[in-house]
């Protein structure tokens, strides 16, 4: 049935197409329905009516537009696309979903745009509407865009954060001298053609060095930005700009904007090369993003000769609430319509960060989950996050995500009670994640998690070593390959051993009971601390890999089973297991395969180490095999068996003295 002039909006023009649009009755109570309403022939239609003044026109085309990271949408192949409607409803509440059709085939679904029932006159809610506009960073505009947006939000988001003010009750004025960086770049004043590099201990006062710091994507644009043996002396003289990709450029540009004299910069504060000094640096990295009076985070660039101070096509228009008026079906009790009310709150909206290309970038972990406050700068606008709320580009209050969205990020995971962030909720589950994002070099993967490393170290005074905590050591043993397609990646010169998640990534692990463990941490020729202690946080890996403790050694004898899984020979107890990727132990990863090609049986070394969380008898562990070595005994890791078993320690015999390496 439709309901005629069915949009609500302060200004509530509306194009033909729109006003005469069917939208369905509201559905009965427990009930839902999903329609799809055909809508204007083309984008370009949509364009035309948009620049005229609709407002539901302007709601599509700010959707779609917004669905998109790239800033030169909308794309000239949209033009001629035609556009579906698709409508969720409830009772209660309904999504509206823009979709751009080429030829009748789908070719891009936009994030949904959600509205609640409201209990409200029309009126009520017209002055209620909330309205913001992002700026547009144009050629002829980004100066003074830029510096509207500094003055109208960004200071006073900075000053009321570090004042604790409203909105702001866990944020905290921090700031430790003794953990400046060893460089930065001083940007000089707002029209200079040059910056220079600094060293921060031989240049007066630590005090005055309150910096900003860049996350970016380096890509293959920041050749130019590399400090290094032969560069860093003439650099501390002074250095030209325009040699650098835009997205530093940038960062430079924004920081003399905000007031501030310094930034740090990885590639230009960190002398790279052989000879540079990233490996004393990197494990620094944690405390220099965590000491930054703010972060800028290049959110949407690829690559850093992007930059990320951008023309926004989402600027186009005002981006302003919209009610809807839904028709009550004959047959239903109540008023003739009910009002639904666009929401803030749609986790979509924070698509641009979840998606954004530095979230695929390994070391942005740690620089997004330390800072106190990050400059987010995407192509939707600008995201200002500290430790207590997100805030939207032109906001006047925070965003607030959904009770039932459960958006597990770095920053959340580190929230965790000291009881359990060690364990596989927590660190492991931040591992998990870590390890499917990218990194240049894949022998960098424990220093690009360093910093977070170093965070629970000083919070828990666990020890750590190679990625693993001692506390929670068990669990941290009991990574797997999974059977998903795609790139595992191992640095072929690394010398971390067989037992370390970072040996080939990505990875997953199976969740263990904390009690029983089966192995003990209590060997006898055992170090008396791991490598990386609250004394000690410079080490990223451990120089001595070898890990000793004392376990369980089981042989079993296996051999097919019908499907994919493995058995027990003369048993019907089955096994599930994981070999390592690219593991060293190629002749017995060899065996298991012509053991499923040909059947046969074939002799295992298991280490039983936990029992499953989502099993009452399954216990996990290793599967290892033996290496000699002038007369040294040592164990090699190469995958994990999962075993249908009741645990009989009589069987298992005593506890085994074992070096993995």
């Amino acid at each position: 049935m439709p309901v005629i002039n069915s949009i609500i909006h302060p200004y509530p023009q509306l194009c033909t197409c729109c006003a005469s649009l069917p939208w369905p009755s509201r559905p009965f109570q427990n009930d839902s329905l999903l329609e799809k309403i055909p809508f204007h022939k083309t984008f370009k239609l949509l364009n035309e009516s948009a620049d005229q003044g609709c407002a539901l026109c302007r709601l599509v085309w700010s959707s779609l537009v917004y669905n998109c990271a790239a800033t030169s949408y909308p794309k000239a192949s949209w033009m001629e696309m035609s556009i579906d409607l698709k409508i969720f409803m409830t009772d209660s509440e309904f999504a509206l979903i823009s979709t751009l059709k080429h030829e009748g085939e789908e070719s891009l679904n936009c994030v949904p745009t959600r509205f609640e029932r409201v209990k409200v006159t029309e009126v009520e809610l017209t002055r209620s509407m909330k309205s913001r506009q992002v700026k547009a960073f144009t050629a002829e505009s980004i100066r003074q865009d830029l510096m509207d947006l500094i003055e109208r939000q960004v200071k006073p988001w900075m000053e009321t954060c570090q004042e604790q003010g409203a909105y702001h009750q866990n944020c905290t004025k921090k700031k430790n001298t003794a953990n400046l960086p060893t460089r930065l770049v001083d940007v000089g004043q707002i029209d200079d053609d040059m910056v220079k590099l600094v060293d921060v201990k031989s240049n007066g006062d630590a005090e005055d060095f309150t910096y900003l710091i860049l996350s970016y994507c380096w890509g293959n644009g920041n050749a130019n930005s590399s400090t290094t043996e032969k560069n860093v002396a003439r650099r501390s003289q002074g250095f030209t700009i325009s040699v650098l990709p835009k997205t530093i450029r940038d960062a430079i540009l924004l920081t003399r904007m905000m007031g501030f004299r310094y930034l740090w910069v990885d590639a230009i504060c960190i002398i790279q090369g052989p000879s540079g000094d990233f490996h004393a640096e990197a494990p620094k990295m944690g405390d220099y993003y965590s000491e930054s009076a703010c972060c800028i985070a290049a959110s949407s660039s690829a690559d850093s000769s992007e930059g990320f101070l951008i023309e926004r096509a989402v600027a186009k228009y005002p981006m302003t609430h919209t009610g809807i008026r839904i028709a009550t079906p004959p047959s239903q009790d109540g008023p003739p319509y009910c009002i639904y009310q666009e929401v803030d709150n749609s986790p979509y909206i924070k698509k641009p960060l979840l998606e954004s290309p530095l979230k695929k970038r390994g070391w942005c972990w740690q620089e997004l989950s330390l800072p106190s406050r990050i400059l987010h700068w995407t192509p939707q606008g600008l995201f200002l996050e500290c430790s207590s709320s997100l805030f939207l580009e032109d906001a006047k209050i925070p965003w607030q995500d959904l009770e039932w969205i459960e958006d597990v990020t770095s920053r959340v995971i580190l929230g965790m009670p000291d009881t359990t962030i060690l364990l596989f909720e927590g660190w492991y589950r931040l591992v998990t994640l870590f390890s499917h994002t990218q990194l240049t070099y894949e022998k960098d993967r424990l220093y690009a998690i360093h910093g977070l490393a170093s965070v629970l170290i000083r919070r828990t005074k666990s020890e750590y070593s190679n990625g693993v905590f001692q506390r929670s050591l068990a669990q941290g043993l009991l990574w797997y390959h999974g059977s998903r397609p795609g790139k595992y990646t191992r640095d072929e010169n690394s010398h971390l051993p067989s037992w370390c998640w970072a040996y080939v990534c990505p990875v997953d692990f199976v969740n263990i009971y904390q009690a029983p463990i089966y192995i003990r941490d209590d060997h006898p020729q055992r170090p008396l601390n791991y490598p990386t202690t609250v004394k000690d946080l410079s080490t990223v890996e451990g120089s001595v890999s070898r890990l000793y403790i004392r376990a369980h050694i089981i042989q079993l004898t296996v051999e097919k089973k019908e499907g994919t899984d493995i058995k027990e020979k003369d048993s019907d107890k089955a096994f599930r297991y994981f070999l390592d990727r690219g593991s060293k132990a190629k002749h017995i990863v060899a065996s298991f395969i012509r053991l499923f090609s040909s059947g046969g049986e074939m002799d295992v070394l298991w280490m039983p180490v936990g029992r499953v969380v989502d099993s009452s008898s399954d216990v996990v562990g290793l599967l290892i095999y033996k290496l000699v070595e002038e007369n040294r005994v040592t164990y090699h890791r190469y995958g994990m068996l999962r075993y249908e078993w009741i645990w009989n320690e009589g069987v298992c015999g005593d506890l085994q003295e074992i070096v993995l390496v």
